[in-house]
Formats: C-alpha cells, sequence, structure tokens
C-alpha cells in the first residue's frame, strides 16, 4: 500500500529529479512571454509618443498573452513542444530495464506512479506558464497598459493551453508507451499529433491532382481549413477554442460556442487518450525497453498507419513531376511501397534482417492505398460528374476567376479575397438562370461541347466556380473551365440578374456604406485613363467624391450587359477610404480601405462629372499618334520580329480598326471573354509616349508579317 505522505514523499522526489527540465520549461517561457511583452510595451510608448494615445483593443492582449505576430498562434506551439519534453523525458525510464526494475521494486502501486509522474509534469508546465503569464501581466500594468481584457484574455488563456498541453501529452504518452526508446517515441508523437490534419491534406491533395472540378475557392485558405477542422487530435480543437482568424493574424476569444466546443473536444480527448495511455502503462512488460516496439498487436497496426500515407504521398509527388501520364505515378506508387517496406521494419524490428518480414501488413497497406489512389483517379463516386437537379438546390453563387483576387473587402470583421467574399453573400434563386448553368456545365464536361461552343475549338477556357446550397442543407463547390462562348452568354444572363448585379456593387457592401457615411472619414478618389497617352490622373474635389459616388451607382444600374462584355474600359476610379481616428490601433487591423470601379464609354454620369475638369478623353487620340510598333513572337523558333508601322501605311488603318485598349485587361473583375494574341504586341507612339494594345485571337492583319524584321539579338529568351 501506498499512503498519501509516502505519495507526496516520492513526488517530492521526482520533483527535485525533474528540476534540470523544470529551469528549462521556465526559461523558455521566460523569453517567449514577459521579455517580449516588455520589447512590445516599449514600442507601444513609442507609438504614444508620436501618435497620441493608443487604443489597446482586445486584439493587442491576445496577441501578448496568447499569441505572438508575426508567427499567430505560436504560444500553442510552445505548449505542444512542453509537452512532447515532458512526456519524453518523464517516462525515457521505462524504456531501460534496470531502471524499470527499479521502480517496479519499490513499494508503490501503479496507479500512484502513473499519477504523481503525470502530475508533477502537469505542475512544471503550469508553473512555468502560469508566472510568466503573471509576469506578462506586470509588464502590461507596469507599462501603463493594462484592462480588465488583459485579465479575461490571462484566464481563459491558460485554461485553454492547459488543456492542450494535458491532451498533446497524453497523446505523446501513448507513443513514448508503444516504442521502446526516445526517439521513436518522439517522432510517433508528433505523428500522431498531426495524423488527422495530415490525413485531410492527403484527401486534399488527391483532390487537387485529380478532380477537374475541384474548387481551391471554396477553401482559399486550403492549409488553414486542413487545421481547423477535425476532432481526433487536440489542433482543430485548440484553434477553434482560441478563435484564431488565420487571414487576419489575430487571435481571440470572439466566438463563445467556438470556445466551449473547443474546451468540450480537449477534455473529452484527455479522458479518451489518458484511459488509453493509462492501458497501456499497466499492459506494458518490464523487458519491453530491449524492443522498438513494445507490443507485438500494435505492429502490423502501426505499420499501416503510417506506411498507407507513405505510398499514397510517393505516387502523388511522382504524379506532380509528370501529370500527362500515369507511369510516374505507377513508379512513385512502387517505390514507395518499396522503401517504406525496408523502412519501417527497420524501426520497428531493429535490423535490416527483418526488412523481408511483415508481408502481410505490406500487402494489406498496399493494396488500401490503390483503393485509395484509384478512387480519385477514376473518379468512382462520380465527383466531376455531379451536376445537381434544380429542385435539389435552394441557391447558387457564380464566380469567374477575375473575381476572386481582384481586392479584398472587410466581410464579419475579416477582409476577405472579393472572390471568397461574393461566395459568401450570393444567393441566387432564379430557376431558369440556374437550369441555364447546369446546361452550361454540362456541355463544359462534354470535350465536343466544349470545343463546338468555344470559339472555333481554341484551347482557352473561361474559369467558372459554382456554389450550390442545397435543401438537405450541403453545400457543395465545383469549378468548370468554360468555352469562351458559353461563358460569354452565362455572364450576359448573370448580369441581367439584380441580385447578381447587386452584390457585386461594393457600394452596397454595409461595411463600406458605414465608412462612407462616416463624416469624418477622410476619402479621396482620383481616375486614371487608359486611352490617354499623357496619363493624367483626375483628382476629384472633397465636394464631388458624394456626387462621384452617385454617378458610379447611376453607371452601374443603366449598364447592360453588352456595355460590359463587349464594351471598352476606358479607365478607372480608385478611392480610398480612411476614418480620422483620435487614437492610434495598435494590431487593430488596417482601417483604410481601397476600392475601384471600372469607367466604360457607355458611363454617362461619370462622363459627365469629368466634364466639370475638363477632361473627355474617351479613345485615343489618334491624330497624334505617329506610328504602331509591332513586336511578334514566334514559340517554336524563340525568335522575335519587330518593325514600325508609319501613319502613311494602309497598314495603320487595319491596325487602329483590330486593337483593343489593353486597360480591358487585368485591371478589372469583369472576365475577359475575347483572347488576345499573346504572340503580338502593339504600341501607338507618340512624341514617345506609348499606349499599350492587343489584338483579338485569330485576328492578324494580312501582310504584317512582310513588315516585320527579325530581331538583331535573336533569340527572345
Amino acid at each position: 500500500m501506498t499512503s498519501k505522505s509516502s505519495f507526496w514523499k516520492i513526488s517530492r522526489l521526482n520533483s527535485k529529479k525533474r528540476f534540470p527540465f523544470f529551469i528549462i520549461c521556465f526559461l523558455v517561457c521566460f523569453f517567449i512571454m514577459p521579455v517580449i511583452t516588455y520589447v512590445d510595451v516599449m514600442n507601444a510608448k513609442a507609438i504614444l509618443e508620436r501618435y497620441g494615445p493608443i487604443a489597446l483593443n482586445e486584439t493587442f492582449y491576445n496577441m501578448r498573452l496568447i499569441s505572438l505576430p508575426p508567427f499567430s498562434g505560436f504560444h500553442g506551439i510552445l505548449t505542444a513542444a512542453l509537452a512532447l519534453l515532458l512526456a519524453i523525458t518523464g517516462w525515457s525510464w521505462n524504456n531501460q530495464i534496470k531502471k524499470v526494475d527499479f521502480y517496479k521494486a519499490l513499494p508503490v502501486k501503479e496507479s500512484v506512479r502513473w499519477w504523481y509522474i503525470n502530475l508533477n509534469n502537469l505542475f512544471i508546465f503550469m508553473i512555468c506558464y502560469g508566472i510568466n503569464l503573471i509576469l506578462s501581466n506586470i509588464v502590461l500594468a507596469c507599462g501603463g497598459f493594462y484592462s480588465p481584457t488583459a485579465l479575461k484574455v490571462s484566464l481563459v488563456g491558460f485554461l485553454v493551453h492547459t488543456l492542450l498541453f494535458i491532451a498533446v501529452y497524453m497523446i505523446i504518452c501513448i507513443a513514448q508507451l508503444l516504442t521502446g526508446n526516445f526517439i521513436l517515441a518522439a517522432l510517433g508523437g508528433c505523428y500522431l499529433v498531426v495524423l488527422e490534419p495530415l490525413i485531410r491534406f492527403m484527401i486534399y491533395a488527391l483532390s487537387d491532382s485529380f478532380f477537374k472540378t475541384y474548387s481551391h475557392l471554396a477553401y482559399l485558405h486550403d492549409g488553414i481549413y486542413i487545421l481547423e477542422k477535425g476532432i481526433l487530435t487536440p489542433i482543430a480543437p485548440y484553434i477553434n477554442a482560441v478563435g484564431y482568424r488565420f487571414n487576419t493574424n489575430k487571435v481571440y476569444f470572439a466566438d463563445n460556442a467556438g470556445l466551449v466546443k473547443g474546451i468540450v473536444i480537449l477534455c473529452i480527448q484527455i479522458a479518451v487518450y489518458g484511459f488509453i495511455a493509462y492501458k497501456l502503462y499497466r499492459a506494458r512488460a518490464s523487458y519491453a525497453g530491449n524492443n522498438n516496439i513494445a507490443f507485438g498487436f500494435a505492429k502490423p497496426i502501426i505499420k499501416c498507419i503510417i506506411m498507407i500515407p507513405a505510398i499514397v504521398f510517393a505516387a502523388l509527388g511522382f504524379h506532380t513531376i509528370n501529370g500527362d501520364g500515369d507511369g510516374f505515378m505507377i513508379f512513385g506508387f512502387i517505390s514507395g511501397v518499396i522503401i517504406s517496406q525496408i523502412l519501417l521494419q527497420y524501426l520497428i524490428e531493429g535490423d535490416f534482417k527483418c526488412v523481408v518480414k511483415g508481408i502481410r501488413s505490406a500487402v494489406v497497406s498496399t493494396v488500401i492505398a490503390a483503393v485509395i489512389v484509384i478512387i480519385f483517379t477514376a473518379d468512382v463516386f462520380g465527383y466531376d460528374r455531379y451536376i445537381p437537379e434544380a429542385d435539389e438546390v435552394e441557391s447558387f453563387a457564380v464566380i469567374y476567376d477575375s473575381d476572386i483576387y481582384s481586392d479584398y473587402l472587410e466581410d464579419d470583421g475579416e477582409y476577405v479575397p472579393y472572390g471568397q467574399y461574393l461566395m459568401n453573400h450570393m444567393k441566387l434563386t432564379d430557376k431558369q438562370l440556374l437550369s441555364k448553368l447546369t446546361g452550361y456545365i454540362s456541355e463544359s464536361l462534354s470535350e465536343d461541347k466544349y470545343n463546338e461552343n468555344n470559339y472555333d475549338g481554341r484551347s482557352y477556357g473561361v474559369g467558372v466556380t459554382v456554389k450550390y446550397e442545397t435543401t438537405s442543407g450541403k453545400t457543395i463547390t465545383r469549378s468548370y473551365v468554360m468555352a469562351n462562348g458559353r461563358g460569354k452568354e452565362l455572364y450576359r444572363d448573370l448580369y441581367n440578374n439584380r441580385e447578381y448585379v447587386d452584390v457585386h456593387n461594393p457600394l452596397k457592401n454595409e461595411s463600406i456604406a458605414e465608412k462612407l457615411s462616416d463624416k469624418n472619414a477622410y476619402i479621396s478618389a482620383f481616375y486614371d485613363s487608359f486611352v490617354d497617352f499623357d496619363y493624367n490622373s483626375v483628382h476629384f474635389e472633397e465636394g464631388d467624391i458624394l456626387p462621384l459616388f452617385d454617378a458610379i451607382q447611376k453607371d452601374m444600374d443603366a449598364r447592360k450587359a453588352d456595355d460590359v462584355t463587349d464594351g471598352n474600359m476606358i479607365g478607372e476610379v480608385c478611392v480610398y477610404i480612411e476614418p480620422r481616428v483620435e487614437r492610434y490601433d495598435y494590431y487593430g487591423g488596417s482601417y483604410s480601405t481601397n476600392l475601384s470601379f471600372a469607367v466604360y464609354d457607355c458611363d454617362a454620369y461619370m462622363l459627365k462629372l469629368l466634364e466639370k475638369y475638363e477632361y473627355d478623353i474617351t479613345e485615343p487620340n489618334w491624330d497624334e499618334v505617329e506610328r504602331f510598333e509591332v513586336t511578334r513572337y514566334d514559340y517554336d523558333s524563340g525568335q522575335s520580329y519587330s518593325g514600325n508601322i508609319e501613319k502613311d501605311d494602309p497598314m495603320f488603318e487595319t491596325l487602329k480598326g483590330m486593337v483593343i485598349i489593353s486597360g480591358n485587361y487585368g485591371t478589372s473583375s469583369v472576365p475577359n471573354f475575347d483572347v488576345y494574341n499573346n504572340d503580338l504586341n502593339v504600341s501607338a507612339v507618340s512624341n514617345n509616349r506609348y499606349l499599350h494594345f492587343y489584338l483579338r485571337e485569330g485576328e492578324y492583319p494580312e501582310g504584317l508579317d512582310d513588315k516585320l524584321k527579325p530581331d538583331q539579338n535573336g533569340l527572345y529568351y
């Protein structure tokens, strides 16, 4: 029997042996927490002297007390690292037979030994982390930057990180008790912690490689999505508990539901993994330290868990080298089987002579890996063929590739890519429009139909992402490449739908409307012309800002689909909004908002407003153009050809009738349906000033090659 006094006596003895690790943990926490907090307080004081009063919001305290910029989430990584260190060192004696015999000989119950070792490690973490958290708060208070928010963040942060420590610690203990040396225990523990995100990443990589309609827009932050979803390992519940927003570098406890859910999942994990670890501890034989794997039954399980992803990733890796055929992928698959069999058998048995053993588990792993690869390569479940029935869809969204990263808008306190904003807010319900959309999608999945509508079979297409909200509550996202002709027809249909046009209008974004209505905000706007040789910009006066937005709104409401798809974009209005604040907001995010609006030659209200500034240039002044400078690239030979087309040359008028304003490409979120000829660059020259133009694909003036000569420099690359 072990009395309470002997328990605490043994605990104190164990604590003395663990004292060096306590010092290491304390120093690491000290330099990462209060020291860096002190540096940040000094920076805040410098800002105070320069800008005046500082607004220290919740983000500031979270970044100081829970995380660290620029590597947000660092306290979580620190906690996991300490759990790894203390679990491995705390149970290292279990891999040394002499020490095992010594510990087993002590008159201490196995359950008591289990508790005092684990509790000692937990106390080491709690003392090190807790004291340094208190010191961080003292640093903030002494610097004059303290509030009740800091106390809230500290208490909740201490709870969440303690739970994270215990959960990771128990997983490492499982790895420690399954293996026979600390190196395998450390590697195995890390692998178990990241196993669920690793499987998610494998599915993502397979989908991205083999599904033609897999949508990146659904997961613009794929790596983050992989980490923040799941319940089997502590990573996802921890991220959700602290409310970490990856795309804004903020950590805060804003989502109370996420906090409670994360804490509950972590507690369940602690109970489950703690129970498993305890059972392994009681079942582990004293001689297990002689073996790399302590339990014979665990060998094939461990091998399969590692070998299956290894084979799949090997096949994927070689597939990326040459994605056109299956030869490299098959070679990678076979290589993965052979290499993982050799390495894993050596790690499991500790002897290269045993690499030919474990054939049964190798065969099982190979078969499972092959099935996984075949499911994705052969699209067994019809992922790429999915087209919903109209009555299955409650609402849908259509986002062109040109929308995805054209700008960033504020959405629920975060700045998200424009495409993601559209994805979140576009809710189209027109069944007739949906019917046309699914018909175009069906054609895009048929190669013959695709070529028939793709401007005489050219290989170019228009990227479109579609999100379906089904009546059953599911969200399904697919990406397609539509023929240029169909992409243009679809855009016209969409543009005639008021819901689609309104969600595309930044002026109807609530956060932007609020900023525009702020009388204290600083707003500047200017117009950039794409057709002016002098590249003049019109800076709007403060009194014209509201009329400017009124003109933009009226022009957007008046435009027809053909005005956008077939009209000329002649310029762009750029708007800068920054609220005037009395205090500098430290780590509060960027207040400024930048917007851009395309201006077409049909925009009557905008052109009328520009007349006030005596600016009426809606097309290039061809009278002052001296010549065209033309360069053609021959991609087969690598040779470039160039020449000048003077104004008195008949070819000048021919080119003039063909060229497209270069502003129509890449400056607007409007898709480019008229594919330009990337073999040809055309520039109009006036008094050493240039305007750049494109020609549509397939349009090439007859006789132009006769006026071009090979460049003297030879190859252009």
